[in-house]
C-alpha cells in the first residue's frame, strides 16, 4: 500500500458506535522505552512498547523515555513472560538506570522499586517485604507524586505498597530490571491505574481549592 493510511469506521446505521484503538502512544501521553540508552541484552518491539531480556541472564535494566522532576505521573506495565519465582523489578530511578546490572540497584541510582517477590527497594536496600507478589498476566503500575515525595505501587489496580520521603530535587524516570530469564513486559497503552490517577489529581485540586476558600488570614481572625 502506498501513501498515508488512517484508521476508519463505516457505520451501517445511527445505532452503532465504535472506538478506534491505534498505536498512538501520545493518546494518553504514555511513554515508550528509551532506545538511546538500551542495554545490548534488551530487545524492543511494537513501537518500543515491548521489552524482552533476550540473553536470559544478568540483570539488564531498561528505562522509559520520560523524565520527571516535579508534579505527579503514572506508569504501568503488563507482565507478559515471567517464570515462577523469576525476578522482575519496576520503579523509578535516576536517568543512568540502564547502567545497572544488579538485581537491587545501588544507592548511586537513586532507585525505588517493587519486585515480583513482593519486596520494596529504596536506595540500595530492601525497606519492606511481604507485599503481594506479581506474575505473568498481571498489570503492575505506580503513581508518583514528586511534590509530596510519595510513590505508590499497584497490582491489577489494587494498591500493594507505598514508599515515602523520596529524595527531593532529583530527575526520575520509570524503569524495569529483568532477572535471569527471557522475561518480557509491555508498557500498557491504556493503563488501568489511569482512572485512579485522574481521581487522585481531581481530589488534590478540590482539596487545595477548599483549603484556599476556607483559609482565614491570622490578621483577620480576631475581627
Amino acid at each position: 500500500l502506498k501513501g498515508e493510511l488512517y484508521p476508519a469506521v463505516i457505520y451501517a446505521n445511527d445505532n452503532y458506535s465504535a472506538t478506534i484503538h491505534t498505536n498512538a502512544k501520545e493518546r494518553l501521553q504514555v511513554p515508550s522505552f528509551d532506545t538511546s540508552v538500551l542495554p545490548a541484552e534488551i530487545e524492543l518491539s511494537d513501537y518500543d512498547m515491548v521489552a524482552r531480556n533476550t540473553s536470559g541472564s544478568g540483570y539488564p535494566t531498561v528505562r522509559a523515555a520520560s523524565r520527571y522532576r516535579t508534579g505527579s505521573f503514572f506508569f504501568e506495565i503488563a507482565v507478559d513472560a515471567l517464570e515462577q519465582g523469576g525476578f522482575l523489578l519496576m520503579g523509578i530511578g535516576s536517568l543512568n538506570m540502564p547502567e545497572n546490572r544488579e538485581y537491587m540497584p545501588s544507592e548511586k541510582y537513586n532507585a525505588y522499586g517493587y519486585s515480583a517477590a513482593g519486596e520494596l527497594f529504596a536506595l540500595g536496600e530492601v525497606v519492606s517485604a511481604g507485599h503481594e507478589h506479581y506474575q505473568a498476566g498481571d498489570k503492575v503500575g505506580l503513581i508518583c507524586s514528586l511534590d509530596k515525595g510519595i510513590l505508590t505501587f499497584y497490582v491489577n489496580s489494587r494498591q500493594t505498597g507505598e514508599i515515602r520521603n523520596l529524595s527531593p530535587h532529583m530527575e526520575y524516570c520509570p524503569f524495569v530490571v529483568f532477572g535471569n530469564g527471557m522475561f518480557q513486559v509491555t508498557i500498557n497503552r491504556i493503563p488501568q491505574i489511569g482512572k485512579i490517577f485522574a481521581v487522585n489529581e481531581k481530589q488534590s485540586v478540590e482539596s487545595k481549592a477548599s483549603r484556599a476558600a476556607n483559609f482565614v488570614h491570622p490578621d483577620h481572625a480576631q475581627q
